[in-house]
């Protein structure tokens, strides 16, 4: 697949995680819903948990906004070090919300100590915890769809840079990367 269409991938990626977590910040907010409609927020767990999520997608328009400027790159002629100037802002985006997200949002811990709070406080908490939950579901499997789109872009950039197919298998610690190695490349070339 041309580079151009990995980009168009990873900038449509990009954009669903924002709309995510936008969608997420809007399903916590609690502002005036709140689901007992009464005074503030009772209870110190929820008013944590949602100042955290509202601070999740602010690196994401950034990290759009980088998508887009790889996107512009990677048309004719392709400028590959935008290109990888535009993967290591993605990347450091979504490197920076996967850590706020599983410290603050979808630790086991705090979604527990949240259930045993929503459950004592009035009726409306539990059915809001789950609306949290379903979303913040949702935008982990958008965190994973741009982690992919990256991964495709970061091997089309490698296979232009190196003239060689290269592999990247994305892992739960950070991605490896498989190349030919360059005394192949030489020998092949001089033979």
């Amino acid at each position: 697949m041309a580079l151009e269409e990995r980009f168009k991938e990873l900038v449509k990626a990009f954009g669903e995680l924002r709309r995510e977590g936008m969608d997420l910040v809007r399903v916590a907010d609690l502002s005036g819903s709140a689901p007992g409609k009464s005074a503030p927020v009772e209870g110190y767990e929820i008013a944590s948990f949602t100042a955290a999520i509202g601070r999740l997608p602010e690196c994401l328009p950034a990290a759009e906004d980088a998508a887009h400027r790889g996107l512009i790159a990677a048309g004719f002629p392709v400028n590959l070090d935008l290109c990888r100037w535009s993967l290591a802002r993605c990347q450091n985006a979504l490197d920076q919300l996967v850590a706020d997200f599983c410290f603050d949002v979808r630790n086991g811990e705090r979604v527990h100590s949240l259930q045993k709070e929503t459950a004592r406080l009035k009726v409306g908490w539990e059915q809001w915890l789950k609306a949290v939950i379903d979303s913040v579901a949702r935008l982990q499997s958008r965190g994973w769809e741009a982690q992919r789109a990256l991964a495709s872009c970061a091997m089309e950039i490698a296979e232009r840079a190196c003239g060689a197919p290269v592999a990247i298998h994305t892992t739960n610690i950070g991605q490896q990367v498989t190349a030919p190695e360059a005394r192949e490349l030489i020998a092949e070339g001089m033979t």
